[in-house]
């Protein structure tokens, strides 16, 4: 026995066991060895094996205290003809060398107790019910179960105007129970909660929860430490163990400015008469921890009679023309780490003469501005947030191109002479006509200033005339850049599409070895120099590539 707490000496009842069962009358130890004379209580079989036990109660000699700490252990043997055989009568030694057991550690009960892992500062709104203020985990060892009689909460408040009075209905809960009784207006100081017996098997834990109503106070916090007081099951052993608790603090509901996100469209063109996700907007409180509901946004609209209708979370409103848009009704939750709220509009259709009606230009800057944003804070207060975020820019056309470049495809073998070395392709959205004005292009060589590329036109009968009035150019050399228009812009259907092929004629230069020389012709990145016309909405007003999405730049490339 070493280092006993408390140290009394001895054992008592100390026994033998044999697979189980008692084969030696139980003695008292204090010091020394102990001498069992066995007779004929243990026989051990030919060719067996039994487990012999040494069995004491873990108290001193006199069994009036009960050890709480130290270890233990026991050898046996140590005695020369300590055994005889059944037949021969012959003498033996079992192990007449000491072979000592296992040291054990002595435990009364002993647990451990902390703040419960994940539970962390948080941040409720004022006039808040049933916020936990706290979370704690008691773990039995592996010695004995344990049984929890009470637990003591001390609910420290900090910062003004938060007062000991903004808490009540103070609450202990276990495994979701309410275990003692709530306490409606604590007191500054200790809280005891008592209640029967909760037994924590061993090697398992229990987790105590405290609640409370929150007040009014708008800033401010409440620390609930705890106490929690035990006993083992069978050393009967009291312990009481304490744990901090972390702030959970109180502060009003505020909003931040909204902000458009990244992922919202960029500036475009738009067709009139479809709907169209126009932003998206981040909306949240500014001060962390806290929450709120939007219940109403308000927008202004720029570019006159260009939408019809906006729609956040469900609610459609109409748009009114000059004034603010009011979309209510809504209920958006949203936090201190953001909420995206998507805002979807509906856009002015055009007329047409075909239609009875007068055409309409196109709206080249259509945008909604968010500059209201109002919300019910967690404590039902109304908040408010006026700072302006505009989404994105549009332009409203009544039908818009797409055009695709090829895809680095590689044409025919270069040769000199009247040869194909470029093509796009121009495609009206279904709503409308549109016609294409100019597009520029840029030619490419491999030997700058040695191969020519001279009357480069817009053909459909491999080169020999140009599209209706479409432009020629004289010589280039490598990487020039230049427009090919139409003195007619040229007309596109609506849901149809067109391939452009580019020709010129090619010559001069030292060709080199097979495949050294190249020539590649791709439009222009310069989205400006490509030029069109809103056919339904104008017969006259030129637009430029800019604003037409996924704009083709590929290049066509040739190989001698």
């Amino acid at each position: 026995l070493s280092g006993a707490t408390p140290y009394v000496g001895g054992f008592p009842n100390v026994s033998l066991y044999v697979n189980g069962g008692q084969i030696s009358t139980s003695q008292n130890w204090t010091s020394g060895a102990l001498t069992f004379n066995l007779g004929s209580s243990l026989i051990i079989p030919a060719n067996s094996t039994v487990t012999l036990t040494v069995k004491a109660d873990i108290t001193n000699a006199t069994s009036s205290v009960a050890y709480t700490a130290g270890s233990a252990s026991v050898q046996i043997g140590g005695v020369s003809n300590n055994a005889q055989g059944q037949t021969s009568n012959e003498l033996v030694s079992v192990a007449a060398i000491a072979v000592p057991g296992n040291v054990l550690s002595v435990s009364s009960g002993a647990g451990s107790f902390s703040r419960t892992s994940g539970f962390t500062a948080v941040t409720v709104a004022p006039n808040t019910a049933n916020v936990k203020i706290g979370s704690f985990t008691l773990q039995a060892d592996s010695s004995e179960e344990i049984r929890v009689t009470s637990v003591e909460v001390n609910p420290a408040v900090s910062g003004s105007p938060f007062l000991i009075t903004n808490l009540s209905n103070l609450t202990v809960k276990s495994n979701g129970v309410i275990v003692g009784t709530p306490i409606g207006n604590p007191a500054s100081g200790t809280s005891t909660f008592s209640f029967s017996d909760i037994v924590v098997p061993a090697n398992s834990t229990r987790t105590f929860e405290v609640f409370a109503d929150i007040g009014g106070a708008a800033s401010g916090s409440v620390t609930a430490d705890m106490a929690v007081r035990y006993r083992g099951s069978v050393s009967n052993t009291t312990t009481t163990s304490s744990a901090a608790g972390v702030a959970v603090s109180s502060a009003a509901s505020t909003l931040a400015a909204a902000t458009k996100v990244s992922s919202s469209p960029v500036d475009q063109y738009v067709v009139g008469g479809t709907t169209f996700g126009i932003a998206s907007f981040s909306l949240k409180t500014a001060v962390s921890g806290t929450v709120a509901t939007v219940r109403e946004l308000r927008f202004q609209t720029t570019g006159t009679d260009a939408i019809e209708s906006i729609t956040v979370g469900g609610v459609t409103a109409p748009v009114i023309s000059g004034g603010t848009t009011t979309v209510s009704g809504l209920s958006i939750a949203i936090s201190s780490t953001g909420t995206t709220v998507p805002v979807t509009v509906k856009f002015s259709g055009f007329q047409n003469s075909t239609t009875g009606g007068s055409l309409q230009a196109s709206i080249g800057t259509v945008y909604v501005t968010l500059g209201h944003i109002e919300a019910t804070s967690g404590s039902g207060s109304v908040i408010l947030n006026t700072t302006p975020v505009n989404s994105s820019t549009m332009s409203l056309v009544a039908s818009k191109p797409t055009v695709t470049g090829p895809s680095s495809t590689n044409g025919p073998t270069l040769t000199a002479g009247t040869v194909k070395i470029g093509e796009f392709t121009v495609a009206a959205d279904a709503n409308g006509k549109i016609a294409v004005a100019t597009t520029s292009v840029v030619v490419s060589t491999s030997t700058a200033g040695t191969l020519t590329v001279s009357n480069v036109k817009l053909s459909d009968d491999n080169g020999s005339t140009a599209l209706a009035n479409s432009n020629t150019v004289a010589s280039i050399n490598s990487g020039v850049a230049f427009d090919l228009g139409f003195t007619t812009p040229y007309e596109i259907a609506a849901g149809q599409s067109k391939t452009f092929s580019i020709y010129g004629t090619v010559a001069g230069g030292s060709w080199g070895s097979s495949g050294n020389t190249s020539l590649s012709t791709a439009l222009s990145g310069t989205l400006g120099n490509f030029k069109w016309i809103d056919a339904v909405a104008s017969s006259t007003a030129v637009l430029t590539g800019t604003g037409i999405q996924n704009f083709g730049v590929g290049s066509y490339t040739l190989r001698n």
